[in-house]
């Protein structure tokens, strides 16, 4: 991680490997729901959330 303080944009923290993807503004809502319905597929709690079953 940067220790500087410094601003990162999304492009550099892309590169950084910090994040896995980057998607603009308008699409982000999409993706965030997109990339829930995968980790809730896998049958499996997210860790640190309770099981609903």
């Amino acid at each position: 991680m940067d220790m500087t303080g410094r601003f990162m944009d999304a492009r550099e923290a892309l590169c950084a490997g910090l994040v896995s993807r980057v998607v603009p503004q308008g699409e982000l809502l999409g993706a965030a729901r997109e990339l829930a319905g995968q980790i809730l597929s896998r049958g499996r709690s997210p860790s640190g959330l309770p099981s609903s079953r």
